[in-house]
């Protein structure tokens, strides 16, 4: 006869590893969305200089109308979670308990994801991008990289001082071994910001716990060119709801980030890889194909998902060679850009690749070459 052995359980639960915000010290809340979904940001441009002529009646040159730039900000992720802990099974097991699940869900899970799109949102509205590897040590490594992203930002105008530089693992690794920063950038203490792990010519260094979006290595950006508004965050716990026996969870929030038109040159990026495009070819009309798909270039899911860039394709006779990462695909004649569901004149047995740009018109993702599905 079989015997039925106690088991004793364990009061300490093996808890997945949290990590609160990485990027709450990089973003603002200059905005207050309350009572909206969307709030119009205005800016007024400035003027060129001109040279004072000492006769005439122009002499401060062709005066010029100001006109009033409106970047309208609209909220989209709307985010939502549930679960129930049975009452049974909590009088069964210490280890389900409502409020502490609650509390993991939000270190976990919501507030990870919020971070992950934030560093999307910033990755994708950066103005300034390096594009290419950082090797080794010395002139080619990641220190002299950080060096050339600081002094775009110093010509684009950008604060110094607030500034904020996020690395990823990658990247961080090749910092650490990289004999400048060893020599000139390292500090053990005094780290003032959370998560510092050091710093270059007064400005911190970060980790980004998995928050940077793929192909991104390296961002510096400064806190006053990303708004990053949470306009509801409510968690609630129901006992003994209709139906249930027990606690339901349920959890909303509606956040949303944007990178301010006027100080998207507060953000400098390096790029050290492209994205791996995967686009889904059919055949379209007689004579013609079309994309009905592409995978590769979203970060993030439902309504938390970040575009991070602009599609565009080649079509050719020949062979289409693979291009490197930072290319000049803003020629649309050249690199039309791509609408999915729209037939695309083809000959028989043309190639094709699919191309990720930037919001400065340059390569930062690819598909492999594929030849074409036609429409007989």
């Amino acid at each position: 006869m079989a015997q039925n052995y106690e088991t004793k359980h364990s009061q300490i639960v093996d808890e997945a590893f949290g990590q609160a915000s990485v990027f709450d010290a990089a973003i603002n809340k200059d905005y207050d969305f309350t009572g909206a979904r969307s709030v119009k940001v205005h800016s007024v441009p400035t003027v060129s200089m001109g040279d004072y002529t000492p006769e005439g009646t122009g002499r401060f040159g062709s005066p010029s109308e100001l006109g009033d730039e409106v970047q309208e900000l609209t909220m989209v992720p709307d985010r939502a979670f549930t679960f129930t802990v049975d009452k049974g099974n909590s009088q069964d097991d210490a280890a389900l308990n409502a409020g502490k699940a609650l509390r993991r869900q939000i270190d976990e899970v919501a507030s990870p994801e919020r971070d992950i799109y934030n560093a999307a949102k910033m990755a994708s509205g950066a103005g300034l991008t390096k594009y290419g590897l950082y090797t080794g040590s010395g002139n080619a490594g990641p220190y002299e990289r950080i060096l050339d992203m600081q002094a775009a930002l110093d010509a684009a105008l950008a604060p110094a001082a607030g500034r904020l530089c996020y690395v990823n693992g990658a990247f961080y690794k090749s910092l650490k071994l990289d004999s400048n920063f060893v020599r000139s950038g390292d500090i053990a203490q005094n780290q003032l910001i959370k998560g510092q792990i050091g710093e270059i010519d007064g400005l911190p260094i970060l980790k980004d716990y998995g928050r940077l979006p793929a192909g991104v290595a390296c961002m510096i950006c400064h806190p006053k060119a990303t708004t990053a508004p949470v306009k509801l965050e409510d968690y609630r716990t129901h006992t003994d709801p209709p139906g249930i026996s027990g606690e339901l969870v349920e959890g909303r929030f509606r956040y949303d980030a944007f990178v301010l038109g006027k100080k998207k040159n507060a953000i400098a990026t390096h790029r050290a890889t492209k994205l791996t495009l995967t686009p889904t070819n059919a055949a379209g009309a007689t004579g013609k194909t079309k994309f009905t798909a592409v995978t590769g270039h979203v970060s993030g899911s439902g309504s938390a998902s970040v575009p991070m860039g602009t599609l565009c394709y080649a079509i050719s006779a020949s062979a289409i060679a693979e291009l490197p990462i930072g290319t000049d695909l803003s020629d649309t004649s050249a690199y039309p850009l791509l609408a999915l569901n729209t037939d695309i004149t083809c000959a028989a047995n043309d190639k094709y690749r699919v191309y990720l740009k930037d919001q400065n018109g340059n390569l930062i993702g690819e598909s492999a070459q594929g030849t074409v599905a036609r429409g007989a």
